[in-house]
């Protein structure tokens, strides 16, 4: 997580800190704890979240509509079997 989403570790890493966001959680766990944030403030890191994904590479969707990735929760990994 902290390597996908390097830019915004570099940027918010002591915020996130302060927060308590654990990445070993996933990136889920940033959106969980920026939640009590302002509004403002909120919204700039998940726009800086949602930039990372056009200059990194393609990620594992598990839940495209929703646009949870393979990277939200250490449960949700994508095994491709075929």
């Amino acid at each position: 997580v902290k390597v996908y989403y390097k830019d915004v570790f570099d940027k918010y890493g002591k915020l996130f800190e302060e927060l308590g966001v654990d990445v070993n959680n996933g990136i889920g766990d940033v959106y969980s704890k920026i939640e009590s944030l302002p509004e403002a403030q909120k919204a700039e890191i998940e726009a800086a979240i949602q930039a990372v994904y056009q200059t990194q590479p393609e990620l594992a969707m598990v839940d495209s509509d929703r646009g949870i990735t393979n990277l939200h929760v250490p449960s949700d990994i994508i095994v491709d079997a075929s």
